[in-house]
């Protein structure tokens, strides 16, 4: 009987445990490389979606977008036309996980991305493009200009290695991109352009004080930024030969 009781009992420890055993750990493979996807087809909204949770919770998926793709910036108004551009080349692009590190919650991935290298033959287009706009010719249709590079054979690849950082977060891999990090360097950058604009436009007023100014603050913020460094020094001398005539 006893012998009945602790079989009973050691059973019931084993069933115990059998139902409490933690799920196993998904494959971070496929969340990067859907993650990379998303990302070089400039589908930045799918790509919010697949962010950890630090960096959702840092930016909206509206303020990422535009921090991703400004609407201001020289491909603002072209969206439509630069993702069909980047769509025809992930129809040709393979990813391939490399390496790979899990350490409990979090995985370090090397991703390597081979993709048809159309360089070449984006610069004959553009070349071509404008030749037609100064002769006065209508300019060419966007999507017969990527239907041409659909048609090109024997298109190099070029391959490139990504690393990626995963945390594991309710048993799905999300990619942490340290968002807060991108975003306060984007302000900075943006800050340094207003003020390199503003001394311009100073130094254009004959303004020099203000100018120089203007470009003594770009350094306070980025003191290795060389177009402030020369603005100050061509201003600077540009002072002294004005001084120089005068005396």
């Amino acid at each position: 009987m006893k012998k009945l009781f602790l079989l009973t009992s050691f059973s019931i420890i084993l069933l115990q445990g059998c139902g409490e055993s933690t799920p196993p750990i998904p494959d971070s493979g496929p969340s990067a490389i859907s993650y990379l996807k998303a990302e070089n087809t400039l589908d930045y909204e799918a790509v919010y979606d697949q962010l950890s949770k630090e960096d959702q919770g840092y930016i909206s998926k509206a303020d990422y977008v535009e921090l991703k793709f400004p609407s201001d910036s020289f491909f603002g108004d072209m969206r439509k036309e630069t993702t069909s551009l980047t769509k025809l080349f992930a129809s040709q692009t393979t990813y391939t996980v490399e390496e790979k590190i899990i350490n409990g919650s979090t995985a370090n991935l090397v991703v390597s991305i081979s993709a048809p290298d159309y360089s070449q033959f984006v610069g004959e287009i553009f070349t071509q493009s404008l030749s037609q706009v100064f002769s006065g010719e209508d300019s060419p249709d966007s999507n017969e200009l990527l239907e041409g590079l659909a048609d090109k054979q024997d298109v190099p690849k070029k391959i490139t290695k990504q690393e990626l950082e995963l945390r594991l977060e309710e048993g799905q891999w999300r990619v942490f991109e340290n968002v807060k990090a991108a975003y306060e360097e984007a302000q900075i950058e943006k800050k340094i352009d207003e003020l390199l604009e503003k001394a311009s436009d100073f130094e254009k007023k004959k303004k020099f004080t203000e100018s120089i100014n203007n470009y003594k603050e770009v350094l306070e913020i980025d003191e290795s930024n060389i177009k402030a460094k020369q603005a100050i020094n061509k201003i600077e001398d540009e002072i002294k030969e004005a001084e120089f005539k005068q005396a």
